[in-house]
């Protein structure tokens, strides 16, 4: 009576094992505060981002790197600033246009005017 549970009791653990073996786990492009990016977003971002011109083998193994590095970049950056809005209790676009404005100096009406002449 033993053996027969204990042998059933393997068999129930060998096919729960080889279920989840079964199923592949996504495969990971990068890590964001513990969150995974995973290559079918960035695919699908490449894919948005080119969406006529389609970024492909033919157009260069160099091109289609390029384009997979700046969509994870891309998914990279729109995380980390949404994080960070939710930190500061604040939307995405508010945190973009502050650090523009703090970063960005606005001319004096008399530069406009000498570069303006100037050209």
């Amino acid at each position: 009576m033993n053996r027969r549970r204990i042998a059933v009791a393997a068999a129930l653990i060998l096919l729960a094992t080889s279920a989840v073996r079964a199923q592949p786990a996504p495969k990971a492009a990068g890590r964001v505060n513990g969150q995974i990016i995973t290559m079918d977003e960035v695919i699908g971002r490449v894919k948005e981002v080119d969406g006529q011109r389609p970024v492909t083998a033919a157009a260069g193994p160099r091109a289609e790197l390029q384009a997979m590095h700046a969509a994870l970049d891309a998914i990279a950056e729109s995380r980390l600033i949404a994080a960070e809005a939710a930190k500061l209790q604040t939307t995405p676009q508010q945190i973009v246009e502050a650090e523009i404005e703090s970063n960005v100096a606005v001319p004096s009406p008399e530069l406009v005017e000498q570069t303006y002449e100037r050209n």
